[in-house]
């Protein structure tokens, strides 16, 4: 491996060819200078020309000197290349012999080893066969006993399954009886708050028809009275006028009879325009006030979404107040709702009204 590492060097200077840039060139000598020829022109100084050419000959001299340099330089590295090239031949070769005999002597152990091992082998052969007849023995058995405890748990599995897919089936019949049983609570409490709705709009027929008896009775007295039938009428729609523009007036200081006289009337549309939404407001001012009848009906607007958006858990707690203000029709209402709302809404609607009731 040396050897290769320095043949790369040794090429240029083993295989050089004769006559390259690097052989030895034939030497140019000049004619020496005689003595007589030197003495013979002393009085005549060298021509321009003489002196480039003796210039170029002394070039001449140096470079023939620095070649014949390195032409001395190249032999003695050449002779040291060699040297060394013979000298890790050598090294290889000692170096090859010794891996031989290390070989050798590796192989013998080896060989040695392996005899060894043969006869430890067959010497305990015998054991190990009885061992492996044993081992194989445990392992079948083992085998047989984890077969037999997955059978078992497959036995098990199937069981599990078949009494959770039981279960399922029972929780979704008891789910689907459930939903059937609200669906049908929540009918019902619609059929009760539309049969209140009818009996609330009957009573207020009732009311309103008596107000108009009354007030045709108060007419056709004062007419009987005063003997002047068409200023009795105008009379008595001047009076009509005049309690409303009381109710409207004292509705806005706050009087709570006259907002929910006021807010019946708006609802009703009796002798003004009928807007659910005025109703609401007049009804629910006067609600806020503690009128039992008002809160009854803001709670019936809230069930109905009548003048107000649709909202049973606020119609739950304004019945509930209803209910202890003494109105008998909001206990009904409230129960009413009660059954349509869920069972986590309902214990909220109760935990609010509660809340309400200890303020």
């Amino acid at each position: 491996m040396r050897l290769l590492l320095f043949f790369p060097l040794l090429v240029p200077f083993v295989f050089a060819v004769p006559g390259e840039a690097g052989e030895a060139r034939p030497e140019a000598t000049a004619p020496p200078l005689t003595k007589a020829a030197s003495s013979a022109t002393p009085t005549k100084p060298p021509s321009e020309r003489d002196q480039e050419r003796q210039q170029r000959q002394t070039e001449r001299l140096l470079e023939i000197q620095q070649e014949k340099a390195t032409q001395d330089r190249i032999r003695r590295e050449k002779m040291a290349a060699l040297a060394e090239m013979e000298k890790i031949r050598a090294e290889e070769r000692q170096f090859s012999q010794q891996f031989r005999e290390e070989a050798r002597r590796e192989h013998l152990r080896y060989l040695e080893e392996t005899a060894h091992v043969q006869a430890v082998d067959r010497q305990q052969h015998g054991l190990w066969k009885q061992e492996l007849q044993r081992e194989t023995y445990w392992r079948l058995w083992e085998a047989r006993q984890a077969q037999e405890a997955y059978d078992r748990w497959k036995v098990q599995r199937r069981e599990e399954d078949k009494r959770n897919k039981n279960k399922e089936l029972t929780e979704s019949a008891h789910a689907r009886q459930a939903d059937r049983q609200q669906t049908q609570a929540g009918q019902a409490a619609d059929k009760q708050l539309e049969q209140a709705r009818l009996a609330h709009d009957a009573m207020q027929r009732v009311a309103d028809k008596r107000e108009i008896l009354r007030t045709r009775e108060e007419e056709r007295r004062t007419q009987r009275e005063a003997g002047r039938g068409a200023v009795a009428g105008r009379d008595a729609a001047q009076e009509q006028d005049k309690r409303l523009a009381g109710w409207q007036q004292a509705a806005a200081q706050g009087n709570r009879d006259a907002q929910y006289n006021l807010g019946m009337r708006h609802l009703a549309g009796n002798q003004v325009e009928q807007d659910y939404k005025k109703g609401f407001y007049w009804l629910l001012k006067a609600a806020e006030q503690g009128d039992a009848r008002a809160q009854w009906q803001v709670g019936l607007a809230y069930s109905t979404g009548q003048g107000i958006a649709h909202n049973d858990l606020a119609a739950y707690l304004w019945s509930d107040r209803a209910a202890l203000g003494g109105e008998a029709q909001a206990a009904g209402l409230r129960d009413a709702i009660a059954k349509k709302l869920t069972p986590a809404r309902l214990v909220e609607a109760q935990w609010l009204a509660k809340e309400r009731r200890t303020r």
